[in-house]
């Protein structure tokens, strides 16, 4: 391996934390329900969410199917990736979890808190609810995926392995695999706008059309959201929220201690509650 493709793939090692951010009223939610709210794809704040993918996908794609023998395949792709089931939840491996950008855009109109979650814990979650839950799709694969940023009217090549496993599926006959490597890639594309959030999320494809019971929603400015809650405690253990960073607050002190006491009533054994260090002020 070259020294710059080794340099590359030390970068991209993986995060001791995933930080994700919420305001005071998303972090009482989390504690009282002990789940994780996973929206819609089409309802983030990046408009061009999926949208990459699907407009750009048959002209990347093309050299991986025989368009007039697999026309049917052609047709259930279009439909899916057109109009797609998938369902994330955000965080940042910005590693202090105190970052202005996110408190600005996440931290509502007064103090946030960024939770600190283990990689692995979070695949753990998402394994439980896939298996658990029924009308969703890849309980054998990782959900948990790292963001990659694209620049205006630019495009990434499909992945390889991708394109690979296209052609490996068609030879087999196994759709679901295609479905859901798609789903994945197309989920993790972002605008190069947003790459100082430095985002990993979780993202969970439910088959389309399956009847969901477990559907809520949240209003936004301007629509309503649709979103599903997973559940954050396996096996009746508690949510395993390693650190959190109190964001900045006219009374910190308080805003701390009080944290302290909400993780602590709901058995939640953090073992670092700390204060931001960014001296932002939204009072």
């Amino acid at each position: 391996m070259q020294e710059k493709e080794l340099q590359e793939k030390v970068s991209r090692a993986e995060p001791s934390f995933l930080y994700h951010y919420t305001t005071l009223n998303g972090l009482l939610g989390i504690m009282e329900e002990g789940k994780l709210w996973a929206t819609h794809i089409r309802y983030l704040n990046d408009a061009s969410e999926f949208r990459v993918l699907s407009d750009t996908f048959f002209d990347h794609a093309s050299d991986a199917v025989d368009k007039r023998r697999d026309a049917s395949l052609m047709n259930e792709w279009s439909r899916r990736i057109r109009r797609p089931e998938i369902y994330t939840a955000s965080f940042s491996a910005v590693k202090t979890g105190d970052d202005l950008s996110q408190w600005r855009a996440y931290g509502g109109q007064h103090t946030g808190v960024s939770l600190g979650f283990r990689p692995q814990y979070l695949r753990d979650v998402c394994r439980h609810f896939l298996k658990g839950n029924q009308g969703w799709i890849g309980a054998d694969k990782d959900s948990l995926i790292e963001c990659a940023y694209y620049k205006q009217k630019q495009f990434p090549e499909v992945d390889p392995e991708i394109l690979a496993n296209i052609k490996r599926n068609l030879a087999t006959g196994d759709r679901s695999e295609q479905i859901i490597s798609l789903a994945l890639y197309g989920a993790s594309l972002k605008h190069e706008g947003f790459r100082a959030e430095s985002e990993w999320r979780i993202a969970l494809v439910r088959e389309n059309g399956f009847p969901f019971t477990d559907l809520k929603f949240r209003q936004l400015k301007s629509l309503i959201a649709p979103y599903v809650p997973i559940p954050l405690k396996l096996d009746g253990c508690p949510i395993q929220i390693l650190r959190v960073v109190v964001g900045p607050a006219p009374h910190m002190d308080e805003a701390v201690d009080a944290v302290k006491f909400l993780l602590a009533k709901n058995n939640v054994p953090v073992s670092e509650v700390v204060p931001s260090k960014i001296p932002y002020r939204n009072w």
